[in-house]
C-alpha cells in the first residue's frame, strides 16, 4: 500500500526494506508484527536536514560496514521556540540480509522530510548493487515524495530526490545490474563549496587498531 502524505499521531507500520531487492508497503494505522521499532534521537537537534542526515549515516554506516546490517530510519522537522530543527530516528536490520523491517510512531508536532539508509558491508553477496538505489528505494520516493539518503560502504553519501530518472533495463545492464528497471545512481551529496561529502566507514575504535 502506497502512503501519499504523513501527520502527527498517526502510526507507520510495515515500512519493509530490503534495500537492495526490496519491497516497501507503507501503511498507516496497522500494527505489524516482526518489525523494528524504529528509535527517534532524544538528545540531538540539528540545524539542517543534511545535518541530522549526516549525524546519522556517521554514527551508524561504521556499524552497517562492521557488522554487514542495514540501518534505516527517517528525518524530522520540528519547530522549538519559534526555531526550525532536525531530528532523525534509527532502526537496525539483521546480519548478511539485505532487509530492514521497521515502524515507528509519527513524533508529535513534526514533520517527516526525508528518509536515509545504510547498505552493509561492500564485500559481502551482491556488494556491486549497494552503491545503487533499490527498484524500491526509487518507488519509495516515487510514492512519499520525499528524499532518500544513501550511506555507502565505501563512504559515498548520495540521495534520490522526486522526479529524478532511473536506470532502464539496457543501462542497467551495461552496469552489471542485469536487465532490472527502476534502479538508480542517484547523485552525490554536496557541501556549500560542491564538493562531494565523504562520510565514514570505521569508528574511532576500529581505525586506532
Amino acid at each position: 500500500m502506497g502512503l501519499s502524505r504523513f501527520s502527527a499521531g498517526h502510526y507507520i507500520s510495515a515500512i519493509t526494506v530490503l534495500c537492495l531487492l526490496c519491497f516497501l508497503p507503507l501503511a498507516i494505522g496497522q500494527e505489524t508484527p516482526n518489525c523494528s521499532p524504529a528509535v527517534l534521537n532524544d538528545e540531538d537537534y540539528y540545524r539542517s536536514e543534511q545535518e541530522a542526515v549526516l549525524a546519522a549515516v556517521n554514527q551508524y554506516n561504521p556499524l552497517s560496514v562492521k557488522q554487514d546490517k542495514e540501518y534505516m530510519g527517517a528525518v524530522f522537522t520540528t519547530e522549538v521556540f519559534g526555531r526550525t530543527w532536525f531530528r532523525f530516528n534509527v532502526a537496525a536490520g539483521n546480519a548478511h540480509r539485505d532487509r530492514i523491517r521497521i515502524c515507528f510512531n509519527m513524533p508529535e508536532n513534526h514533520e517527516l522530510t526525508a528518509f536515509w539508509h545504510t547498505h552493509g558491508a561492500a564485500g559481502a553477496t551482491r556488494g556491486y548493487l549497494r552503491s545503487y538505489f533499490s527498484e524500491q528505494d526509487t518507488q519509495l520516493v516515487q510514492e512519499t515524495g520525499k528524499p532518500f539518503y544513501l550511506a555507502t560502504p565505501d563512504g559515498q553519501l548520495k540521495i534520490f530526490r522526486p522526479g529524478m530518472t532511473t536506470l532502464n533495463a539496457y543501462k542497467a545492464k551495461q552496469l552489471g545490474l542485469g536487465r532490472r528497471t527502476g534502479m538508480a545512481t542517484g547523485e552525490q551529496v554536496a557541501n556549500n563549496k560542491g564538493q562531494s561529502l565523504k562520510i565514514r566507514v570505521r569508528s574511532d575504535s576500529d581505525e586506532q587498531n
